[in-house]
């Protein structure tokens, strides 16, 4: 099985014209989603554009241009991958609690974690990245890393000194709000 082919295939089923909008509250993203997901109005072969809100509904800004779609559904398949309807119920053990303790991030982020950062994605699709990741250095005073997920563009900082570079981009990547929440 060609899974590139079937994914290009399917890919070419979206009709770029039509949209189905979904306003996705983090705090209750599975409910949201599975409303959206059965509203007469959506059609699986219509573009997705998300708006992320807080808790009292106010929006996060951006225009949708893939990447909040891209954070949307890595958030659903990882919601989706470690819910109860797919897997039955798991009685929980010491074991469970010391592989999840074990499991805790270190101070440097992963390969992961820096996908995740730029792209709203945690890995590489079968597709591949549209449009092709960059890199863009800040010639200004910020100390933290940015990213826009819409355009795939990881914007470093640059610093007197490794260490400070290696702090200020750590801290960045791994406290960032929306794609540190997988």
């Amino acid at each position: 099985v060609d899974v590139k082919a079937i994914l290009s295939d399917l890919a070419m089923q979206i009709l770029p014209n039509k949209a189905s909008r979904f306003n996705i509250n983090r705090g209750d993203l599975w409910e949201v989603a599975l409303h959206g997901f059965k509203r007469q109005s959506y059609d699986p072969t219509y573009t997705m554009l998300v708006k992320f809100t807080d808790d009292y509904i106010v929006n996060e800004g951006g225009i949708d241009a893939g990447g909040p779609t891209r954070e949307f559904l890595q958030l659903l398949m990882c919601h989706i991958k470690g819910h109860s309807l797919l897997e039955g119920k798991r009685m929980r053990n010491f074991s469970d609690v010391t592989v999840q303790a074990s499991n805790i991030s270190s101070i440097d982020p992963t390969l992961e974690d820096i996908v995740m950062f730029a792209t709203g994605l945690k890995m590489i699709r079968p597709l591949g990245f549209e449009p092709r990741p960059t890199i863009k250095f800040l010639h200004d005073n910020s100390l933290f890393p940015t990213a826009n997920t819409c355009s795939n563009t990881l914007c470093l900082p640059l610093h007197s000194s490794y260490y400070s570079f290696n702090f200020h981009i750590s801290f960045g990547i791994l406290n960032s709000p929306g794609f540190g929440l997988y």
